[in-house]
């Protein structure tokens, strides 16, 4: 539970990077970059220090490692690309709404395909979840959505792409082996900063030192992130492990705005934090 909850800390700290610097970046492209130049970094840093170079692996562990991360590594970028249309499109709630209920993707497919099978308490505390995801997504709509005309076939793509991302995740902890790990980090970054460096050079983009130091303090909680949800994936069923990690993050962004931007909760966004504690219990249980 530990290594699960120091990842929500870390994808709580990505949230409050990029609000603080929202103003200051101009082109996300370079800052998704930089990101994951630090990410590959880190990646480069846990693998030497495990022994580096793979010769312990078996040539099926390093071709799936290294195939699975490729896949995921793309699809990282390609979730933001998603998100900026969506947002354009249908507006940060309805978009924030769908991106969290991606978690229903992974969590069902651990029952189907891995027969993870949960209490009726966690049955229970899934839905939970999921209302509770609904209920805060809607909680504080931003003015200029409204008129918004939602085109739903990007918004469910969205939710694909995300769940499908952490699926495989789960494909990796039930296929993959611990040593391995490693390899399949570091894959899943390169593939994404060679992503973002062909768009960077389709789009004749052209960096910023200032874009780029932003996103390279953004690859740190970001690696950590994805170290340490593999990580609780070994420990911990993937029917916990997923909605915990998504509506817990909802928490610890909530309370980040309460405490030191000192927001003001709604009565909806009291009620959506009631639900998302029930089903943490539930969960738990």
């Amino acid at each position: 539970m530990l290594y699960l909850l120091c990842g929500i800390a870390c994808s709580a700290i990505i949230s409050v990077i990029i609000r603080i610097s929202k103003k200051e970046v101009t082109n996300p492209v370079t800052m998704y970059g930089a990101n994951y130049i630090a990410c590959e970094i880190l990646g480069l840093i846990f693998w030497l220090s495990a022994g580096g170079t793979g010769v312990s692996l078996s040539g099926g562990e390093v071709r799936f490692a290294m195939l699975l991360g490729f896949f995921v590594g793309f699809l990282y970028p390609v979730g933001f690309i998603l998100m900026r249309v969506n947002i354009i499109n249908s507006g940060m709630a309805l978009t924030s709404v769908f991106s969290k209920l991606g978690v229903i993707v992974p969590t069902l497919l651990s029952i189907v395909l891995f027969h993870e099978n949960p209490t009726a308490a966690c049955y229970v505390g899934i839905a939970l979840a999921v209302i509770a995801i609904i209920v805060m997504g809607f909680a504080k709509k931003e003015p200029h959505e409204a008129g918004k005309h939602s085109n739903y076939f990007w918004l469910v793509i969205h939710l694909l792409s995300g769940g499908i991302t952490e699926t495989a995740n789960k494909f990796f902890d039930e296929w993959g082996t611990p040593a391995s790990k490693n390899l399949y980090l570091l894959m899943i970054f390169c593939a994404a900063l060679i992503f973002c460096v062909i768009w960077m050079i389709a789009t004749k983009v052209k960096p910023k030192a200032k874009d780029a130091a932003i996103g390279f303090v953004l690859g740190i909680p970001n690696y950590m992130t994805s170290r340490l949800l593999l990580h609780a994936l070994e420990t911990l069923p993937a029917v916990v492990v997923f909605p915990v990690y998504s509506v817990g993050t909802i928490v610890a962004i909530t309370l980040i705005g309460v405490f030191f931007y000192k927001e003001k909760l709604n009565r909806v966004q009291v009620l959506g934090i009631a639900l998302i504690l029930t089903a943490l219990v539930l969960l738990n249980l």
